[in-house]
């Protein structure tokens, strides 16, 4: 296996020191919410000489992880961008309250809700990170549902609940 998403934060050093492990034969993505995890995958990474990517956690509805879509994950990310050997790679979501959905107009509110979540908090992103980074040094925008790339940073959309009608 050559690429891994950890869909929760990897906190301790104990499984830090697994995970980094793992991250010597194959590229390791971390969704997160917060400062603390990131902070522990940063100095993992640095004391291993390895690097994770990072994908920013969005509440969309399910409230049990992630952050309100918009300023709470941007400020977040101000905070992870210093930290050594971690990348933002982008954000993800997981609206996991679809599946106690009623009726097909349930499920369709919370797919949209979604998408809209994250794609706001993305459109966000890309402004706070064009405040961020010489508007020179920006050569090429990538402007879809896969995210955008600038300068080396990449900032795509990732979905990760899959809903359809019927």
């Amino acid at each position: 296996i050559e690429d891994i998403l950890v869909c929760y934060p990897v906190l301790g050093a104990a499984k830090l020191e697994r995970l980094a492990h793992l991250a010597r034969r194959s590229r390791i993505s971390v969704a997160l919410d917060s400062l603390e995890a990131a902070s522990q995958l940063a100095e993992t990474a640095r004391r291993s000489d390895i690097r994770f990517d990072i994908l920013l956690e969005v509440d969309s509805g399910l409230h049990r992880c992630g952050l309100p879509p918009g300023e709470p994950v941007v400020d977040l990310a101000r905070q992870i961008l210093p930290l050594e050997g971690v990348s933002i790679a982008g954000v993800c979501t997981h609206a996991g309250q679809a599946i106690g959905a009623g009726t097909p107009a349930e499920r369709d509110a919370i797919a949209r809700f979604e998408g809209e979540s994250v794609v706001f908090t993305r459109d966000r992103l890309r402004q706070a990170v064009a405040m961020l980074i010489d508007r020179e040094a920006f050569i090429d925008v990538i402007d879809n549902r896969e995210g955008f790339r600038k300068d080396g940073l990449e900032l795509p959309v990732a979905y990760n609940t899959a809903v359809a009608p019927g």
